[in-house]
């Protein structure tokens, strides 16, 4: 998958409308709630974007990594974020540190891009990039929910400019494959997945990756049930 293709600036154009003020309020509280941190802790946001999340939680007294494959991106967080936020680019398949983090988290599904032995290996990367009691948060469409409610066309429009994504759920690997088409001062076309696990799934790749315990809730930190459409996963090394 070509990321600089898929998250660039039609990404950030299009989602601007979904990424408010309000939702990222929402899902710092999330991640907030998910970790439990200490203020002054080493925290890792992996696959940080433009630093939506980064930003404010730096602000609540974290420590805050941030790392992203796509060099627009980071762009975008080091405009965001200053000197807050010690920024690097990294690919989450490259990750290789010991210990050097309380916490991690993964928000808005970008740890599912990926075939399942590369999830797995990220997996393994994280829980030894994490020290002893650290937990890792995940966000991800919860897939029940995305069966239930699938659309196979989904067009976004803003200002005149259209972004329409063409999708196939393949109920047999668990995933939703997209063909997305940007009209936005020409034609622009990218192929991706989205891997939907199911929480059994996910909670076996965790445990062989060498974390100790896995909880899952909705966003909210209530309980996981079928019109969940979030699925909040946090593992506890």
């Amino acid at each position: 998958m070509d990321l600089d293709a898929l998250f660039n600036d039609d990404y950030d154009f299009f989602y601007a409308a979904q990424l408010t003020p309000a939702i990222d309020a929402r899902d710092v509280d999330s991640v907030w709630r998910a970790l439990q941190p200490q203020r002054g802790q080493t925290v890792l946001d992996l696959a940080c974007g433009s630093g939506r999340l980064a930003a404010p939680l730096a602000a609540r007294g974290l420590c805050m990594h941030g790392v992203d494959a796509s060099a627009g991106m980071l762009a975008r967080a080091r405009a965001r974020c200053g000197d807050r936020v010690a920024l690097r680019q990294l690919d989450m398949r490259e990750l290789d540190e010991r210990e050097a983090y309380d916490h991690a988290f993964n928000w808005f599904t970008s740890l599912t891009y990926f075939e399942d032995a590369v999830i797995a290996d990220v997996l393994a990367r994280v829980a030894r990039a994490l020290r002893p009691g650290g937990r890792f948060a995940i966000d991800l469409p919860q897939r029940d929910a995305v069966a239930a409610r699938f659309r196979p066309c989904v067009a976004v429009e803003r200002d005149g400019h259209l972004m329409i994504d063409l999708c196939r759920f393949d109920t047999l690997r668990g995933r939703v494959d997209t063909e997305r088409v940007v009209v936005r001062d020409g034609v622009r076309r990218a192929s991706f997945f989205i891997r939907l696990p199911t929480p059994n799934e996910l909670a076996a790749w965790l445990y062989r990756a060498g974390f100790a315990e896995v909880v899952f809730t909705d966003l909210d930190g209530r309980g996981l049930g079928l019109q969940s459409w979030h699925m909040v996963a946090v593992a506890t090394r």
